[in-house]
């Protein structure tokens, strides 16, 4: 009796253990965490290269009309084309040489201008768009959405308003930004190079700078109270153009693959708060008709990030960029590296976990910025590669990349340019706190501001063809 009892459980125990193995390998998610589980790799510290060719200085500055300490959100600060360079001085719109800073012409009172076609257009006091002639100065022609939809009541002088400018390829969108509830016709649209309207349409939402791709142009569209909803609104560019369609649940343009473009994209429908912070998507939508062709899902450590949520751990993000094959978040101060596809299968590369990622990768390196300053991290196949390329414990005040440099601003007014490749300085100067810098073919072109004043600093770029060849 005893045996026979002792056989029974035997042949229980086995059918539990058969039945455990058979759901497991129906459900398998019920046996798994939720997430990706990340891989690390050892940092490898090696010293920077040091080179005999270093920017040190500028070629010539000028004060500029920008708000001390405020940094320039989807404003136009300067504008250059037919080799000079515009900005606010004074009130007016003046331009410059681009190579020693003389001054060229200075038109009417305006703000924020923008180039494209051999003109300047640029805001008025007033609200209209101005456009001179790159050259000269000379005034062609002004344009400010009509108010002859406007509704008859309530009465009462009308509500200021403003009217925005973005270059296109070859002419200008153009949007009029209003607080009349009285203002109800088109108020977004391309005007060409001589003034005339392409085309024109109403928007209701709140616009952010529009992306220029091609033939297209992607505008972003925010919308919504407690809940703030985005969406790319593709508008086809020329005579007959305006929005083909919109993509939803996306903000940020991340990279161009012909008619391709990728966004970044909203948590899951329905995902708890937390997911904002701890998970990201990614989108790739077609532009010829604004259809989503795929979107990739990912939650880097999951569960050890959400451990750490619960905790009240600080989270902010993600921030999520696009170089090459691959993407990168942070989410919080954990930089993630996966294959731009599908999550499924992936191991994402935890890069670093110490620090803040300043959202600037370039052929594989990426920046971070550490208490001791900012450094350059390279993963490599059995490590990362990293180097302190610039020493600082003042915080970074802007980056960016522009041909074979990395360009790093810093709150103490030094700008720092470092060479991709090598991490070596190629420039290294004080200009006041950078706050914006973009660059050409020969030069680089900074936006300081410091004590209530704003300055341009203009530099040669250290990696044109002769600087190389004499380093």
């Amino acid at each position: 009796m005893e045996r026979t009892f002792q056989s029974w459980v035997l042949a229980l125990d086995r059918r539990v253990i058969v039945v455990t193995a058979l759901v497991a390998l129906a459900f398998p998610a019920c046996s798994l965490a939720r997430g990706e589980q990340s891989v690390r790799l050892p940092e490898v510290h090696a010293a920077v290269a040091t080179t005999h060719s270093v920017v040190r200085t500028p070629l010539w500055s000028g004060e500029l009309d920008v708000p001390a300490d405020v940094p320039p959100l989807d404003k136009n600060i300067l504008s250059r084309g037919d080799e000079l360079v515009a900005f606010s001085r004074g009130g007016r719109i003046c331009a410059y040489g681009e190579a020693h800073g003389t001054l060229r012409w200075c038109a009417g009172k305006g703000a924020s201008p923008v180039y494209a076609h051999r003109e300047f257009a640029f805001i008025s006091p007033s609200g209209s768009i101005q456009a001179v002639a790159a050259t000269t100065g000379a005034r062609l022609w002004s344009y400010t959405f009509s108010t002859s939809n406007a509704a008859k009541t309530p009465p009462g002088p009308p509500m200021r308003f403003t009217q925005t400018v973005w270059p296109t390829a070859n002419d200008f969108l153009a949007a009029r930004i209003d607080g009349d509830a009285r203002f109800n016709g088109p108020n977004y649209g391309e005007i060409s190079a001589s003034g005339r309207v392409l085309w024109k349409i109403r928007q209701t939402c709140t616009l952010w700078t529009p992306s220029m791709v091609g033939n297209y142009a992607l505008q972003l569209c925010v919308s919504g109270g407690a809940v703030i909803n985005g969406e790319q609104e593709v508008l086809r560019l020329g005579v007959g153009g305006g929005q083909i369609g919109a993509i939803a649940a996306v903000y940020n343009l991340l990279a161009v693959r012909d008619d391709i473009v990728v966004l970044d994209g909203d948590e899951l429908p329905f995902a708890p708060a937390e997911d904002s912070f701890l998970t990201f998507s990614v989108r790739l939508a077609h532009l010829g008709d604004a259809s989503t062709r795929a979107t990739f899902h990912y939650e880097p450590d999951y569960e050890t990030n959400y451990a750490l949520w619960k905790k009240n751990v600080p989270f902010s993000g993600p921030r999520v960029k696009v170089d090459g094959d691959n993407v990168y978040a942070a989410l919080g101060s954990s930089l993630y590296r996966y294959h731009l596809s599908s999550a499924k299968g992936q191991r994402p590369l935890l890069i670093s976990s110490i620090g803040t990622f300043l959202g600037d990768p370039h052929r594989g390196v990426v920046y971070v910025s550490r208490p001791d300053g900012v450094w350059s991290l390279r993963p490599r196949s059995h490590d990362i590669l990293a180097q302190l390329v610039a020493p600082s414990t003042t915080p970074v005040s802007t980056i960016a990349t522009i041909g074979n440099t990395t360009y790093i601003g810093f709150d103490s007014g030094e700008l720092r340019g470092v060479n991709v490749d090598s991490g070596a300085t190629v420039l290294d100067s004080m200009t006041g706190r950078p706050i914006h810098i973009e660059g050409d073919l020969n030069r680089i072109y900074v936006v300081c501001s410091t004590n209530d004043r704003s300055k341009v600093t203009v530099f040669s770029r250290p990696d044109t063809p002769s600087r190389r060849a004499r380093s």
